[in-house]
């Protein structure tokens, strides 16, 4: 391998090792003795005129218990089935009750896409429900979700207010409080209406 070869590949090890606040584009160059070949691996390829809900500042947070006076919601990353999501909301102690988080979005938004999942370090692995509210009428709902993640694509397009939402299925017998399950909302990106 030539030296150019040997720079490039540290690089690559170097930026592959940094923890990078959003998903990227990663790319990367091989050299070898006959040719030069070019490999790019793509890991997430959003709209860039997309934005990110987890970069948003929420208008309201409902607590999942009456007992309870703090957002049970928190920003950052979030790991689902062994992938680090870095853009998520995340909701605890969703198994009490539900769970919102609403948004202003003031009819600038067409879509809004996601991944919806329980957090793989959850204690407990029981499914969660997830729903969607757009100024004030609940447009979607994904039921009995997992920790296998659930694709999330709906259109938002005119909404003023955007809330996500978690709560336990019917019939779900876990008392409150009682082992963790961390409701995810991941990558959720909010398209530009056209």
């Amino acid at each position: 391998m030539s030296a150019a070869g040997v720079a490039v590949l540290a690089a690559g090890v170097v930026v592959g090792t940094q923890l990078v606040p959003e998903p990227a584009t990663v790319a990367s160059s091989v050299e070898t003795s006959s040719s030069r070949t070019t490999t790019t691996t793509t890991t997430y390829s959003p709209d860039p005129n997309a934005f990110w809900l987890a970069d948003r500042t929420p208008a309201a947070s409902t607590s999942v218990d009456d007992r309870y006076d703090k957002s049970p919601w928190t920003s950052g990353t979030a790991n689902l089935r062994g992938n680090t999501r870095y853009k998520a909301w995340s909701a605890t102690g969703a198994w009490c009750g539900t769970a919102q988080l609403e948004f202003m979005l003031d009819g600038q938004f067409g879509r809004l896409n996601a991944q919806v999942g329980i957090a793989a370090n959850s204690e407990v692995t029981k499914p969660l429900d997830f729903f969607l509210v757009v100024d004030g009428n609940r447009v979607a709902e994904y039921q009995t979700v997992g920790k296998a993640p659930q694709p999330v694509d709906v259109s938002i397009a005119g909404a003023r207010t955007l809330t996500i939402g978690v709560e336990p299925p019917e019939g779900d017998s876990t008392r409150c409080p009682g082992p963790e399950r961390i409701a995810v909302w991941a990558e959720a990106r909010l398209v530009p209406a056209r």
